[in-house]
């Protein structure tokens, strides 16, 4: 976590006093993260607070700001496209590098539910915190049940290419995170996983959407 820079665009938004909400809850105060189980039921709850339902989320910056968590596009250093804070006590604030050169709408989207993830969940002290942010983006955006109920079943022999474009176009999520998600799910076996890792298929270019 970049504790410097997170200093400084905080410090930045005080003094601009930038729209800041007064109504932000955080409905998984009572949650504590530390397995996979726990992020689906997170995740899970989450979109039923805030009334999400269980299919797309077409414009999850936007809802963000809605339930009082302020968005600030600005530069940040190279390898770094997100991170989270508090403006003060009590208003979130989540930082992305919104530089088409840098990012995609799927890698943005992805970026802005991973420092969600910071901002509303408590971890317990024996969980990799990064990686479970990872996760509960990947279910928040693209439910378990619904990824299951897209995939046809709960274990595939493989995944393929055409069916996870369309999937990353209707979800908005990339085919590189589905891939994780089923390899969470074990839906698919550890050498499959591996076979799209050792692609470059994944890495093909994402078109532009809503964030």
């Amino acid at each position: 976590r970049l504790v410097g820079s997170e200093m400084c665009i905080r410090d930045r938004l005080m003094e601009k006093k930038v729209g800041l909400k007064s109504d932000f809850s955080n409905p998984l105060a009572d949650i504590t993260v530390s397995t996979l189980d726990d992020i689906i039921l997170a995740a899970n709850r989450l979109r039923e607070s805030w009334r999400c339902g269980s299919g797309p989320l077409p414009a999850v910056l936007r809802l963000m700001e809605r339930k009082g968590i302020k968005i600030l596009s600005t530069e940040l250093p190279e390898g770094i496209w997100g991170l989270s804070t508090f403006a003060d006590e009590s208003h979130p604030l989540i930082v992305v590098d919104m530089r088409p050169q840098k990012t995609t709408i799927e890698r943005l989207r992805f970026t802005a539910c991973h420092e969600l993830a910071h901002i509303l969940l408590h971890f317990s002290d024996d969980c990799n915190v990064e990686k479970m942010c990872n996760k509960f983006a990947n279910f928040f955006l693209f439910p378990k049940q619904t990824f299951i109920e897209e995939m046809g079943a709960e274990h595939r022999e493989q995944l393929t290419l055409e069916e996870m474009i369309d999937l990353r176009e209707l979800y908005g999520i990339s085919i590189a995170a589905q891939v994780h998600a089923a390899w969470d799910l074990r839906m698919i076996s550890r050498e499959h996983y591996d076979w799209w890792y050792n692609l470059s298929l994944i890495h093909i270019s994402e078109p532009t959407r809503r964030v």
